[in-house]
């Protein structure tokens, strides 16, 4: 749950557009590489104000090959006080094609008890929807790599109908189907049902079912999980609520979990958002106190921007029983490249999707497709939010034909994802 919060405040505070250089001790990197985007986030601990507690590192590098298409190489490297260096912990390559869809990967991981690879490839249709991921690994240290896991993606009048998924651990490779993903949607193709299946003993069993339910904007409201279990049935376990301001912005989320005993829903954590100029400023995280049935606060995300309206820090306090206090846990710093500050053309930017084609008559197609229930929001040329819209899993197609002429700007976000796009509707 820790990481699901820390997650959704790192996916909502963060909207990252470039990069510089860092003058701090730096990991090896590959040369022949532009840094266009962003650079490195450093994570101090307290007290932030010493160098020497800084404990890791992540590093950004973007270079093309041909354009449009990218690479790119994220490095993670941890802070060794022996050393007072950087130590390399993972290395991902990411390898895109001309419309900015994921196609392959590699990801290596030096761990003490040896080097860990993985590799992964993606396969997409004429329509540019996903129909297979593939997941390679070096099982027990080995160089080679051997398929380990395969999902097989079914659509049905261009929604996302079903995801099969198999294992693999032999060598040649011999798929086990295991798992079962099927998507069910309301009358307006928004997702409403999410089942998770299991094969035991050659049966499929429901395990898991994902509940969605809307709000009269068509933004989400209520998110509710079950879990279905051999001796008992039906099992209610987490659930989420949502809030909004007259924005879209999410201003708070509770989450719930099932009691055991009552089978009543009971208050685990909340979290709440704070904006300023439309751009978040805090975030607080709170615990359910039973035994005084209120909120207490337990950490806080403060967000600080540069000129250029790009995030440059967040820092993470706690909350002090003892002393009532808030106390500094780390500070997370942001480095970025004069040349993407400049708003260079040829700079890709990970807040932007393309769109296309663009202008249009108000049906159009995004560049790339998420694997989780996504959310568009578009505003006019006067900032006014006019229009919500939610995506299916793996959805690409949009269809905005009852706006008028003009120019919109549109957000999309996800659990995964926040980006931005502007599209020109000419009739």
């Amino acid at each position: 749950m820790k990481k699901l919060i820390l997650f959704l405040i790192l996916i909502l505070g963060i909207s990252i557009f470039s990069m510089a250089q860092v003058t701090n001790q730096e990991t090896t990197l590959p040369t022949g590489y532009d840094n266009t985007k962003l650079d490195s986030i450093v994570r101090y601990i307290t007290p932030i104000e010493i160098d020497s507690s800084r404990i890791n590192r992540t590093s950004y590098n973007y270079y093309t090959d041909n354009i449009p298409g990218k690479d790119t190489l994220t490095t993670l490297a941890k802070w060794n006080e022996n050393s007072s260096g950087y130590q390399l912990i993972s290395e991902s390559h990411k390898t895109y094609n001309q419309i900015d869809q994921y196609i392959e990967g590699y990801l290596t991981e030096w761990t003490n008890d040896g080097t860990i690879k993985y590799a992964y490839n993606k396969e997409y249709d004429e329509e540019g929807k996903p129909v297979l991921f593939l997941t390679s690994h070096n099982l027990n240290g080995d160089t080679i790599l051997i398929e380990i896991d395969k999902q097989e993606y079914e659509y049905e009048n261009d929604l996302l109908k079903n995801r099969l998924l198999y294992s693999n651990n032999e060598v040649p490779v011999n798929w086990d189907y295991y798992s079962q993903i099927e998507y069910i949607y309301n009358e307006d193709n928004y997702l409403i049902t999410k089942y998770r299946n299991y094969e035991i003993d050659q049966l499929l069993s429901n395990y898991h079912r994902y509940y969605y339910s809307y709000d009269t904007m068509n933004l989400i409201n209520l998110y509710t999980e079950v879990f279905d279990a051999p001796d008992q049935i039906d099992i209610q376990r987490h659930k989420r609520e949502y809030s909004y301001d007259l924005k879209c912005n999410i201003t708070e989320i509770i989450f719930y979990k099932k009691d055991t005993h009552d089978q009543a829903w009971q208050e685990k954590e909340q979290i709440i958002y704070e904006y300023e100029a439309s751009m978040l400023n805090l975030c607080y995280v709170n615990d359910w106190d039973e035994s005084t049935e209120e909120w207490k606060p337990d950490s806080l995300y403060l967000y600080q921007y540069n000129e250029d309206k790009l995030i440059q820090k967040i820092i993470r306090k706690s909350w002090n029983k003892t002393s009532q206090t808030w106390i500094s846990e780390s500070m997370d710093c942001y480095y970025y490249s004069e040349l993407n500050v400049s708003n260079s053309e040829d700079a890709p930017k990970t807040s932007h999707i393309n769109i296309y084609p663009n202008p249009s008559q108000g049906m159009f197609k995004l560049s790339e497709s998420y694997d989780t229930q996504s959310e568009i929001v578009i505003y006019n040329s006067s900032g006014q939010m006019v229009r919500t819209v939610q995506l299916s899993p793996y959805q690409r197609k949009v269809n905005l034909s009852d706006l008028n002429n003009g120019i919109y700007y549109i957000t999309i976000r996800n659990d995964q994802d926040l980006k931005k796009t502007k599209l020109v509707i000419q009739k």
